[in-house]
């Protein structure tokens, strides 16, 4: 019940959050003025926005958007299919685990459970092909800010420089380490009841933070460049 409220508050916090800022982006570029306070026209923004998205017609440009953006963020074609892998592994890992984690009394279980094992295996080896592969890429640190470059600044002024895609990118991975370690160790004869019980509990948190960090990053990357 705990991780239920955690996660219910943590979701929708979220998706608040995110979607008040794109409002707030919309009212500074647009330069349109509203004729109610603040709150009651981000409720009547996002309304909109929702019944918009499920229009069947809205679906295509959407798609094709998503798709040119996925294609210059990953050009080469076997990274594009291991960060479709990670992308589509993630997506059922995510829907399979939090349905049975949030709307009934039992863990996961039958088919579900079975294509979960088998959608965390994908999602361990392209995690781990994408970080080899693109870990430079979201270094924290340039050439020019290393060790040396930092030291004669505060470490406020060091941790606010940092871009948030490295950010969002270093937690996914190690959420998502987490993720396959419990995963597997859980799966050992090697452990306590007691064990157990706290690795799946670390497996529910990585998950909910992996989450979080996927939606983050994706509106970053995808959405927010996309307008």
């Amino acid at each position: 019940m705990f991780f239920r409220i955690i996660a219910i508050i943590s979701l929708l916090g979220s998706f608040g959050w995110l979607t008040y800022l794109h409002f707030l982006r919309k009212l500074t570029t647009s330069g349109m003025e509203l004729k109610k306070n603040l709150f009651r026209g981000y409720l009547s923004w996002l309304g909109r926005q929702v019944s918009e998205r499920f229009r069947p017609s809205s679906w295509p440009p959407l798609f094709h958007s998503i798709v040119k953006k996925w294609s210059e963020l990953y050009p080469s074609l076997w990274l594009r299919w291991s960060v479709a892998g990670l992308v589509l592994s993630f997506s059922y890992l995510a829907v399979s685990g939090f349905v049975f984690a949030l709307f009934t009394s039992r863990g996961i279980f039958g088919l579900p459970l079975f294509f979960h094992v088998i959608a965390g295996g994908i999602f361990a080896v392209c995690l781990a092909v994408v970080l080899f592969f693109r870990a430079k890429g979201y270094a924290f640190l340039g050439p020019k800010t290393g060790f040396a470059a930092t030291a004669t600044r505060t470490l406020r002024s060091a941790v606010s420089r940092l871009p948030l895609p490295p950010v969002l990118f270093w937690l996914f991975v190690i959420s998502g380490f987490f993720l396959a370690a419990t995963s597997l160790l859980s799966m050992l004869p090697y452990f306590s009841y007691k064990t157990q019980l706290g690795l799946i509990e670390t497996h529910r948190y990585s998950a909910l933070v992996s989450l979080i960090t996927a939606i983050l990053f994706f509106d970053t990357m995808i959405v927010s460049e996309n307008k």
